[in-house]
């Protein structure tokens, strides 16, 4: 574990929560300079790395319907905000997003470090995605009218250097979409140390819309918008947000209780779904829509949503749109 200050450069916090997870504690401190919320002390880039190759990728095996529709309403949502011409997604996953994005005729681009992501989206999509991170990347600057990062900039071990990278990979007048959970949301508020947004030790920061946009700003971003979203308060999303884990929180005390570790459990699980994907690879993703119920709760949710996310930035996650 390595300690590190504040991304406003100060050294002076308060501690908020001490997590556990798995048998180690995760200290979640919030900066009295800047208000920014971070992991501190936190994991080392390399062992960082080593929790994403035994504990993470697996679990994108198990979403695959629920991520493909996630991308559905964010490009649903979005997609009045791009500019003609290129887009690169940062972590793209398995390409269901830049998937979408063929109905604006953009030239598709993307990055990702698993390599299972990579495969899927080329043999489903015919998306061909790069390898690697977006800090040690090698392209060339003013290249993209679009550059998206849904869920990263938690992850990453310095923010302010990932958005100066996006700034500077923008051409002229072009758009950034950022989306990073909110621990200024409404379930938070409710759940606290539960909260589904404490992701450990993945998520290393903690935004607010106001601490986020103020690193905007700095880096030179212009016309900034905000919003927020996950605010499906009356719907399954919401019960499981506002109950932190929901009922998994009852599963995994369970296993406790008997000894087992969720986590070592979930992974075998996971392992073996992807081993079975990995060996009917040939047999193409099949697409999936909305059920009559998940259209009856986006019909419920959406008046809640427009006040509560939009106007009052209480949602889960904040949405910000900024340009160079």
């Amino acid at each position: 574990m390595e300690k590190v200050t504040c991304l406003c450069g100060k050294n002076d916090y308060r501690v908020l929560y001490l997590l556990e997870d798995d048998k180690d504690n995760y200290q979640i401190v919030k900066c009295h300079n800047c208000d920014l919320v971070y992991m501190n002390p936190r994991p080392t880039g390399p062992n960082i790395e080593k929790f994403y190759q035994k504990n993470y990728y697996y679990d994108e095996f198990t979403f695959d319907k629920d991520n493909f529709l996630k991308a559905k309403t964010l490009y649903r949502d979005i997609k009045k905000y791009l500019i003609k011409g290129s887009i690169l997604d940062i972590g793209c996953s398995k390409g269901f997003f830049l998937n979408f994005m063929k109905e604006k005729n953009l030239s598709l681009h993307g990055i990702e470090p698993s390599t299972d992501s990579i495969r899927f989206a080329w043999n489903n999509f015919k998306i061909k995605i790069d390898k690697g991170y977006i800090d040690s990347a090698k392209i060339e600057k003013n290249s993209y009218d679009n550059v998206t990062a849904i869920d990263i900039i938690e992850h990453v071990t310095n923010p302010n250097i990932t958005l100066k990278k996006i700034y500077q990979l923008l051409k002229k007048k072009g758009v950034a979409i950022i989306e990073t959970p909110n621990i200024a949301s409404f379930y938070h508020t409710i759940a606290k140390d539960r909260w589904m947004g404490f992701v450990l030790p993945f998520h290393l920061y903690y935004f607010t819309p106001k601490t986020l946009k103020r690193i905007f700003e700095k880096i030179g971003f212009k016309n900034i918008i905000l919003e927020t979203s996950h605010f499906n308060l009356i719907s399954r999303e919401g019960f499981f947000r506002s109950k932190g884990y929901g009922s998994f929180i009852l599963i995994r005390n369970i296993l406790r209780m008997f000894k087992r570790n969720p986590d070592q459990m979930s992974n075998k699980i996971n392992k073996l779904i992807k081993d079975r994907l990995d060996k009917t690879s040939s047999k193409k993703f099949v697409p999936y829509d909305f059920s009559l119920l998940d259209r009856l709760e986006n019909l419920l949710n959406r008046p809640l949503n427009y006040i509560f996310a939009k106007k009052l930035l209480s949602g889960d996650a904040i949405r910000i749109i900024a340009y160079k």
